[in-house]
């Protein structure tokens, strides 16, 4: 037994010694080497290219939402005159754009919407804006309302800028702020202007008119700008009136009357008769008591610019209304890209006032230039801060403006190449309207351009070299001279001296002060450069009865076709040619060597005469041919007329 298990062991041993030796002998494998992951350089967020600023941001906010470091706003804020004590200090909201603007931010400023109870906001009146189509009587409603005459001192009887005063209401309970929208549809972007700075929205229609186009333009910027409506029904008094289907016509377009099971109240009025205006009144006042509106009276101070103009003897003039705070004599204001500071104030009435409440309309005299409609005045410390503010402003502006133009370089460029590739190709000539507009304010500037460019089409574009406020000057007429164009001057006067500089230099001036003759006088020029297209037109036709051979003046024999005219006159005159036509086909065509009728040389033949014709180059006539007497007339494009006025070349 002992034998035995010793050999056992003496086997294993051996066994081990074997394997052992072996797996020394085999050469060892390394273990596979881990690919070391290359770094990779951390990717950037880009920055954003505007930012948004609310009150109270503080030094660590502001950093936050420009995306740089808290360091790197201390350096603009030491370079622009402004330190901070710690990051957590709220930065004011005007050292905040100059910064941003500063640092090359496009900024929007978002101001905290004013709650009752909140420190010293106080209940304010309502801002009220009255919208429709044009002569529904909008602005004779608020002559009624206020006890004036308006509508009869406006050119054309229409509202050709918006309107901002207060009334004081026929119950005299409260007074309203009320702004007066044109209704013509040259003037849309002013509807929509004032429907954005407006609390309650007054849709006006005429009993005896009905639900019009630019009645339901009204009712979409409304609805755009999510503000309550009240419906009123004028003319109830007018012939033909039927403020029932009115109703109708509204509640068709969408309009959910309070009779209809809706929340829009409706009130039928005839201002001529003064009857339904408490009701109205009545209507305004529920609607304002339940969106409860309110503002501060004190703090910052925020307006809106509602229509700009050019004095002569004031210079620039803005016409604003509040919207929080109180807006005082000698504050420094920026206004869009524009700086100034307040000289006087005016109310509604023109009297002088010292300091404007929220939701009061004032104009305001002392800013440096002619700011643009729908831009937001606000109240800055000083000067310098006014200065900044408004340069940098102007530079981001410019910046914007460049960078359009380059694009649509860019894209001329790459028409231009297309163009010339094609030298085969008849070359096209390019046709446009070229003028310089001036207008009295700067809102009905913006609406007439707007209109006036959009009487351009393919065949003749419309472009504006220049648009401004107020009158015509020498500097004007330059510019047409030198870009020969047309001026055109609405509602605004032209100084002696440009006029007289206008006839010498050969710059024809278009006067207007209502918007239907201006788009008249547009769509007459358009007519002047419009593309001429060459046209066929057949002018007579006349069957060859026979043919006769006569001895030419060189002694040769001549084929002439003896012909009947049965439609129309055959012509030898300049531009006519013949077709021979031959069983439905042509067979020839050329120009006419002589018409004679009795022996005598004749320019044209008349319907059922007879003739002989000579063509060039032809003399195989017989009998039964038909020769069609062929005209190339030059036509000019056609034109349509423009709902709301003017004129513009069909679309081929």
């Amino acid at each position: 037994m002992a034998a035995r298990w010793l050999s056992r062991v003496a086997r294993a041993v051996e066994s081990a010694l074997a394997r052992g030796m072996a797996n020394e002998a085999r050469p060892r494998r390394r273990p596979p080497m881990r690919k070391k992951a290359k770094a990779t350089a951390p990717v950037a967020k880009p920055k954003p290219s505007h930012v948004v600023l609310r009150e109270g941001m503080t030094l660590r906010t502001l950093a936050q939402a420009m995306q740089v470091s808290v360091g790197a706003l201390e350096t603009t804020l030491e370079g622009v005159g402004e330190t901070m004590a710690s990051y957590e200090e709220v930065v004011p909201i005007d050292t905040a754009e100059l910064v941003a603007l500063e640092m090359g931010y496009r900024t929007k400023v978002m101001r905290a919407a004013s709650k009752l109870g909140q420190g010293n906001v106080q209940p304010r009146p309502p801002v009220v804006t009255v919208m429709g189509h044009v002569d529904h009587g909008k602005t004779t409603l608020l002559d009624a309302l206020r006890k004036t005459s308006m509508a009869a001192k406006e050119a054309g009887g229409i509202t050709q800028h918006i309107g901002a005063f207060v009334v004081q209401m026929p119950s005299k309970k409260a007074s309203m702020t009320f702004l007066d929208t044109p209704g013509h549809s040259a003037f849309s972007m002013m509807r929509a202007r004032g429907a954005a700075i407006t609390d309650i929205v007054v849709l006006v229609v005429a009993g005896d008119d009905g639900f019009m186009p630019q009645t339901k333009e009204a009712l979409a910027h409304a609805q755009a700008a999510g503000v309550p409506t009240v419906v009123a029904i004028t003319k109830c008094d007018a012939p033909g009136a039927n403020p029932q289907r009115v109703r109708q016509q509204l509640l068709a377009n969408g309009v959910m009357l309070e009779e209809f099971g809706g929340d829009i109240q409706c009130i039928e009025v005839s201002a001529v008769a003064g009857t339904g205006l408490l009701e109205l009144e009545e209507a305004i006042v529920l609607q304002s008591e339940i969106l409860e509106l309110c503002a501060r009276r004190e703090g910052d101070v925020e307006a809106v610019v509602i229509e700009s103009r050019l004095d002569k003897g004031q210079g620039p003039l803005a016409s604003v209304v509040v919207k929080e705070g109180t807006l005082k004599d000698g504050s420094y204001v920026v206004a869009g890209t524009e700086w100034g500071r307040v000289k006087s104030m005016k109310d509604g009435n023109g009297v002088k006032i010292s300091e404007a409440l929220p939701a009061t309309p004032v104009e305001l005299c002392g800013l440096r230039g002619v700011p643009s409609a729908g831009d937001v005045l606000s109240v800055v410390s000083n000067e310098t801060r006014a200065r900044r503010i408004s340069a940098a402003r102007k530079l981001r502006t410019e910046d914007h403006r460049l960078g359009k133009l380059d694009k649509l370089a860019g894209g001329n460029a790459l028409r231009l190449e297309g163009k010339s590739s094609n030298e085969g190709e008849e070359e096209k000539v390019e046709r446009e309207l070229k003028l310089v507009l001036k207008a009295d304010v700067n809102g009905t500037c913006e609406a007439v351009r707007d209109a006036v460019e959009r009487l351009g089409s393919v065949q003749v574009q419309v472009r504006v070299l220049y648009a401004g406020v107020g009158p015509v000057t020498s500097s004007d007429i330059m510019l047409a001279a030198a870009s020969n164009a047309d001026v055109i001057a609405f509602n605004t006067r032209m100084g002696k001296e440009a006029e007289a500089e206008a006839k010498q230099a050969g710059v024809s001036v278009h006067k207007s002060r209502i918007i239907y003759h201006l788009l008249d006088e547009v769509g007459r020029l358009l007519e002047k450069r419009a593309p001429i297209h060459k046209v066929e037109q057949v002018n007579g036709e006349a069957e060859v009865l026979a043919t006769f051979d006569i001895k030419g003046k060189k002694g040769e024999k001549e084929k002439v076709a003896g012909c009947r005219v049965s439609t129309g006159t055959i012509s030898n005159l300049e531009g006519a040619f013949f077709r021979v036509m031959r069983e439905g086909g042509v067979v020839h065509e050329g120009r006419c060597i002589s018409i004679r009728r009795h022996k005598l040389e004749v320019d044209r033949v008349g319907e059922g005469n007879e003739c002989g014709v000579m063509l060039e180059g032809w003399t195989d006539f017989k009998q039964g041919d038909k020769l069609r007497c062929v005209e190339v007339v030059a036509k000019p494009a056609k034109m349509v007329k423009v709902d709301g006025g003017g004129m513009k070349f069909a679309t081929e």
